[in-house]
């Protein structure tokens, strides 16, 4: 089995944001499967939990999540969690994204440029969300990334019969 790969390097970028749903265009899902670790790069923490999700395109920047890990408590800086420990894996899809709801009380790692862009809805919590419109800004980075474990392709047994 392929391991799945989706998001940016959750690094310590030069802008923030805080108070909103945000997902990363950068390098969708390869593959089909569950995402089972997350990377992400947090600052000005001082309380709250953070939501993370898959996310499918219905149609132009109409999203719905796929899969959910809620209630992630992280710290200042780069915050790594790992399933089943930290979180429930969760379902992705090849071409979903990697998203997070970020709270006021804390702010997430971003550059304004160089990247393939987000979809960003501020002052609200979509995970979970399904045919959600979203604003899509282009040239922005998350410092948001998840790996996983691609989905069998399933063994279909032969049933042979002697006469």
């Amino acid at each position: 089995m392929a391991a799945i790969d989706v998001g940016s390097e959750a690094i310590n970028r030069v802008s923030v944001l805080l108070d909103a749903t945000i997902v990363g265009k950068d390098n969708p899902a390869n593959a089909d499967g569950t995402i089972d670790h997350l990377d992400l790069y947090i600052v000005d923490y001082s309380s709250g939990d953070i939501d993370c999700a898959s996310f499918s395109v219905v149609s132009g920047d109409n999203l719905s999540t796929r899969g959910v890990a809620s209630g992630l408590t992280p710290t200042n800086n780069l915050n790594e969690w790992d399933a089943p420990g930290d979180f429930t894996a969760f379902s992705i899809e090849t071409g979903d994204y990697l998203g997070v709801y970020i709270p006021s009380t804390m702010k997430i790692r971003v550059a304004s440029s160089g990247g393939s862009g987000m979809w960003y809805e501020g002052g609200h919590d979509y995970i979970p969300c399904t045919n959600q419109l979203f604003t899509a800004y282009s040239g922005y980075i998350l410092s948001l990334y998840g790996t996983g474990v691609e989905a069998s392709a399933g063994y279909t047994p032969q049933i042979m019969m002697f006469f």
